[in-house]
């Protein structure tokens, strides 16, 4: 038993490396993984920012965090956000993912399933939720008052 235990725990070791020297090697910053769920978290920067929406098509989910200005026209609306506190959790309430996002995007591997999302920033607490399928991926964007 424990030698098949070392040897999952070595090919899982092995596909995060691979994995991040990817990520590295094209401008995305490193995968991370919570249970089964791999995702990423960054997007700072012109050059990360696009490698990341390249990298969108391959994930069900992405998730885009930006500031709302309060009033509307008293910057331009391109304005991101990143330590925001992130939660997804599945249909049975369990959690997939609880991160702190490194920039203001955040790309996510489910499975086909219904899933809430919770994010955090400055107290303000929004909740969305999303059917995540076969098909297309799913963009969900959480923009927060900020003045």
């Amino acid at each position: 038993m424990p030698r098949l235990f070392r040897a999952k725990t070595i090919a899982l070791l092995s596909a995060l490396a691979a994995a991040s020297a990817f990520a590295a090697a094209n401008g995305l910053p490193p995968e991370s993984v919570q249970g089964n769920v791999r995702y990423m978290t960054g997007g700072i920067g012109f050059d990360e920012a696009e490698a990341m929406r390249q990298a969108a098509p391959h994930y069900p989910l992405t998730i885009e965090l930006a500031a709302k200005p309060i009033p509307p026209d008293s910057y331009p609306r391109d304005v991101y956000l990143s330590n925001v506190r992130v939660a997804i959790r599945d249909g049975q309430g369990q959690t997939l993912i609880s991160t702190t996002t490194n920039g203001p995007l955040l790309l996510a591997s489910l499975p086909p399933g219904r899933y809430t999302i919770n994010a955090e920033v400055r107290g303000i607490s929004q909740q969305r939720n999303v059917a995540v399928g076969n098909g297309s991926p799913q963009r969900v964007l959480f923009e927060f008052p900020v003045d």
